[in-house]
């Protein structure tokens, strides 16, 4: 999880919130693994506005579950047909493609029966929200992610050579549709 410090030169009114938790703790605290075998109710964002209220006493938070099912392209991991590891998707393809000399024909040779395969981070959003005053704008509004890590697929098509470094990079051929079925490897978190 990455925390984004707010940019410093920009003026923040924060007067009547010194009584309040640090938020980014208490969203720290709520995106930790779930203990095992938690049930299906426990991950509902349902439960979101009771655990946010809990740690903001006197404020009323609302949340809203939006359809907006979404995949990191920056956080894939390259795993071994063991199920290892091995690293950076990213990094990965690009070293190889460098061993090779940028040849894509070698790659897909070299690669498409490894058995090697990707994954990546998938998720959908809630809202969370609380009135802060009676003002318009008196408000806080957090977005979270509640995100899976999934087997994507293979490396490369095996059927089909890549027709650039980029197809390698963005492999638009896995099926990321909401309803896809895809081994869950971590998460939800």
């Amino acid at each position: 999880m990455t925390t984004q410090v707010p940019d410093q030169s920009t003026e923040t009114d924060v007067s009547g919130t010194d009584d309040l938790p640090d938020i980014i703790n208490v969203v720290m605290e709520m995106g930790r693994p779930a203990p095992p075998a938690p049930s299906p109710a426990s991950r509902s964002p349902a439960h979101l506005a009771p655990a946010l209220a809990n740690a903001f006493p006197g404020f009323d938070f609302t949340t809203a579950a939006i359809d907006d099912f979404y995949w990191r392209d920056d956080a894939r991991t390259v795993l071994s047909p063991s199920g290892t590891r091995i690293g950076d998707h990213r990094a990965w393809v690009e070293r190889e493609l460098a061993d090779l000399d940028g040849d894509l024909t070698a790659f897909w040779t070299r690669h498409r029966e490894s058995g090697s395969c990707f994954s990546e981070w998938r998720g959908a959003s809630v809202f969370a929200f609380v009135s802060t005053g009676p003002g318009v704008a008196d408000f806080v509004q957090l977005s979270l992610g509640r995100e899976i890590e999934v087997l994507a697929g293979p490396v490369i098509d095996s059927d089909y050579r890549p027709y650039s470094a980029g197809a390698l990079l963005d492999p638009s051929r896995v099926r990321r549709d909401a309803d896809t079925v895809a081994p869950v490897l971590a998460g939800p978190i």
